[in-house]
């Protein structure tokens, strides 16, 4: 029997604009083969291979954006019920793989139907093996981890918004009024080079995790997300809805799509302090060590002349004095 086990509820409402419902959402148990819809909370025990939680927000509107993230996510899943990871980290990097293998399906598709020219998808996901939470990201969707009171933003939105904050150009004030919050500078399907954010992060018991698109970070303050699910994080379907609702009071403007994610078991040990630590992608190759310049005969005859004119010019100084 597994000693970790994680309690999972997955929601998606198409909010109160759209005509359609471009996100998409994924759990699946990567030991059984077997994809779930957690509507209401389930508990699903971690085996051998792993579990496997994510969020995908289409764009491209007219150009199925709901088209681009349910490819996305079928063929991320199908990529990664063929690994072998073994530790988070290998699981991390299966993730990453398996993100350029969405990515060239996805443009594929667009290249063959001119109809699906300009479809796209964000993808944050979360893979759980043993007691390694494997992060990868791509967009503007999000990943916070809770921790006994203490939320964290565990991802970093790749948008145009996020990029001027980084560079001074916005406050955080500006930031939360700037208009173009929805233009991403990463997405699946825009590019045929895509480089996602992953991570691993050692879980520990109790702790909780919010995957979701920016239709409900859009639209409820964060203080308002910590609020729900510190009053309600024991009852996962209650607080999920609670957002859903919070989003769609606030003017519901885009699709909202969440999973919600309580991990347990005497597998996990009690909860200390958050540990990201960055992966560098798998395709990306190490840099090489930095290596000192070895001096040469001429650095060295340039540098005696340089001190011997410094020497002459006191001199002069003195003697002219």
């Amino acid at each position: 029997m597994s000693k970790i086990e994680a309690d999972v509820v997955a929601l998606t409402d198409i909010g109160l604009v759209r005509k359609r419902n471009e996100d998409v959402f994924l759990v699946a148990d990567l030991t059984t083969g077997a994809r779930h819809e957690p509507t209401q909370t389930m508990t699903l025990p971690v085996g051998g291979r792993g579990l496997i939680l994510s969020v995908f927000d289409g764009m491209g509107g007219a150009a199925a954006g709901d088209k681009a993230s349910r490819l996305a996510a079928e063929t991320f899943f199908a990529r990664l019920t063929s690994s072998s990871a073994s530790s988070g980290h290998d699981l991390a990097r299966a993730m990453v793989e398996a993100i350029g293998e969405a990515n060239t399906r996805v443009i594929g598709a667009a290249r063959s139907e001119p109809e699906l020219e300009g479809m796209g998808t964000t993808l944050t996901a979360a893979g759980l093996l043993d007691d390694n939470l494997a992060l990868t990201h791509v967009g503007d969707s999000r990943a916070y981890l809770l921790r006994f009171g203490t939320f964290v933003q565990v991802t970093e939105d790749q948008s145009l918004a996020q990029d001027l904050r980084a560079k001074g150009v916005l406050t955080a004030d500006q930031l939360r009024r700037f208009q173009d919050t929805n233009v991403v500078l990463q997405a699946l399907g825009v590019s045929d080079e895509v480089l996602p954010f992953a991570a691993v992060i050692r879980l520990q018991r109790g702790d909780l995790l919010l995957l979701c698109t920016d239709g409900l970070t859009n639209m409820v303050p964060t203080t308002d997300i910590i609020e729900v699910l510190n009053a309600m994080g024991t009852d996962l379907s209650q607080a999920g809805n609670t957002l859903i609702d919070l989003a769609r009071g606030h003017g519901g403007k885009d699709n909202i799509t969440l999973v919600l994610v309580r991990f347990g078991g005497e597998g996990l040990v009690d909860p200390r302090a958050v540990d990201v630590r960055p992966l560098a992608p798998a395709s990306s190759p190490e840099p090489p060590e930095p290596r000192a310049r070895p001096a040469t005969r001429w650095s060295t005859i340039i540098a005696l002349l340089i001190v011997l004119v410094m020497v002459t010019i006191i001199n002069v100084i003195i003697l002219t004095r």
